[in-house]
This record gives C-alpha cells, structure tokens and sequence, in this order.
C-alpha cells in the first residue's frame, strides 16, 4: 500500500471505534499506481445508519494518510470460519460496486 507497510488490524482497530461500525476487515486491492490500494469492509450495527464519505471523513484525522482506504464497501454480513474469524480470502477485490475516494482526496 504505496511503499509503507499498512497493519490490518491497526487500521480495522481505529474504524471498529466508529459507534456505527459492528466489525469490518481490511484488504489490498490491485492498484493503477503503486503496489496496492486500500478497500475496507465495514458491517454497519444498523444498516444504512452511515455513508462511505462519511466514515472516510471520520479516519481521517484517526489514520496516517497511507493508513486510509482508497475504498469502502458496506456487507450486511461477513462470511466467517467455524471459530467466527472473518475468511478475507472471500471478500471481493473488485473495486467496481464500492465506493471511492474522490481523486482530489486521496494521499500521495
């Protein structure tokens, strides 16, 4: 993610403090620059109760700048191990039906 090595779960650890936020989970995802961009996957405790633009606004002060998602897709549900662990391998890469971080917005 751009150069810096980007902790999973600092940056789940920081958008789980989000009081709308129920669990999400953090991947890369193939990027037009660099090595990878950042989609977080947010399951929200009540549907529809915050938009993507808005909890990106939330990070920002909360997360270094190559720490925030490039882009954020809501899930009603994750799908999950036995044990409950989120299985990340399933989560979709595209990044098609999600929504982005206006050009203007993202870090260098």
């Amino acid at each position: 993610m751009k150069g810096e090595n980007v902790s999973a779960w600092e940056v789940e650890r920081v958008v789980s403090a989000h009081p709308e936020v129920e669990d999400c989970a953090v991947i890369g995802v193939a990027s037009d620059v660099g090595e990878a961009d950042i989609k977080l996957f947010v399951q929200l405790r009540q549907p529809g109760a915050l938009e993507p633009s808005a909890l990106w606004q939330w990070l920002a002060p909360r997360l270094a700048s190559f720490q925030m998602p490039r882009y954020i897709a809501f899930l009603n549900a994750f799908p999950r191990t036995a044990s409950e662990r989120i299985m990340k391998h399933q989560l979709d890469r595209s990044v098609d039906d999600c929504w982005s971080v206006p050009d203007r917005h993202i870090h260098p």
